[in-house]
């Protein structure tokens, strides 16, 4: 429920599952469903009670989002998160059960998607226009690249840093503001040879899930990663890519532009990792399971 939010959606039910939505209009949605005699499941994905403080975030009325959310979950009989860290800071809330339910990948869907043929090396990162840390962290890193290596181009989607952009825009794609279910397809309809993931440290970023990283993955596109939070995660524990410190991501990326047979090689063992680990339909039954137990408390 994130849009279109009508009642002939909800009644024929037991459960209903909730997501992203604050406000008033969620809350009445959620007492509805109560009273109607329905178990109510709110899925968190982003850490809105620790909020950067970064100029994309700094907004009016974010108080009240966050207590919105708190009357929101209070008013459920669950919570999926998609990991621990908001899991924690929801705990240190709510009295509301808590479940972490991992990103998954449909694979299904992404093989359905016709790959474009590679013309020029790319580097690319894909996501919402909530990262103006995280740009800080590679905006001169990637301005480097780019002079160091005539031959490759940037493609962006989702957004890119406005002085990179007014800068090298004869070498960068851009396909801003585009909903986060159509990542996927942009990525795979201009594939890119290494994809990178910069992650500022703060509580926030730390709680982000690793789903860029799987999509990644998924499409073979090797990755270089900030070693923080889930991303740090998962490439501690099998997922094949390369970390990158502030001050290494001209050094790192430079590596896989070089070598490509070392790209080649990344990407065939993030895909297979992904495959075994964070396939939907291998993992379908850990969500039924949860939501089989709110149903039954």
């Amino acid at each position: 429920m994130v849009s279109s939010i009508a009642k002939e959606y909800m009644d024929w039910a037991d459960l209903i599952v909730a997501q992203r939505v604050v406000g008033d209009l969620m809350y009445h949605v959620i007492r509805y469903c109560k009273l109607q005699g329905k178990k109510v499941v709110y899925e968190l994905d982003d850490n809105i009670f620790k909020y950067p403080d970064s100029p994309e975030y700094v907004k009016n009325g974010l108080q009240a989002e966050t207590l919105s959310a708190i009357r929101i979950i209070r008013s459920s009989d669950a919570v999926t998160t998609s990991t621990e860290a908001i899991a924690e800071t929801v705990k240190e809330l709510v009295d509301t059960p808590v479940y972490v339910l991992p990103n998954q990948i449909d694979f299904a869907d992404i093989e359905r998607l016709t790959f474009s043929a590679r013309k020029r090396p790319s580097v690319g990162w894909a996501g919402g226009h909530y990262h103006v840390q995280d740009f800080g962290l590679v905006e001169n890193a990637l301005e480097k690249v780019l002079e160091k290596y005539p031959e490759i181009v940037l493609i962006m989607y989702g957004a890119c840093p406005k002085g990179l952009y007014e800068r090298k825009k004869a070498r960068i794609f851009l396909q801003p503001f585009m909903p986060v279910e159509e990542f996927h397809f942009w990525m795979a309809s201009f594939r890119f040879d290494i994809g990178i993931a910069p992650l500022y440290k703060t509580e926030f970023a730390k709680s982000r899930s690793n789903l860029r990283l799987l999509q990644y993955a998924a499409m073979k596109i090797p990755v270089v990663a900030s070693n923080y939070g889930e991303y740090g995660r998962a490439l501690g524990s099998g997922l094949a890519g390369i970390t990158a410190e502030d001050d290494q991501w001209v050094d790192r990326i430079g590596y896989l532009i070089e070598h490509p047979d070392e790209r080649e090689e990344l990407s065939k063992k993030a895909h297979n990792y992904v495959r075994e680990n964070y396939d939907m339909e291998k993992s379908v039954n850990s969500w039924s399971t949860v939501y089989e137990e709110v149903l039954t408390r």
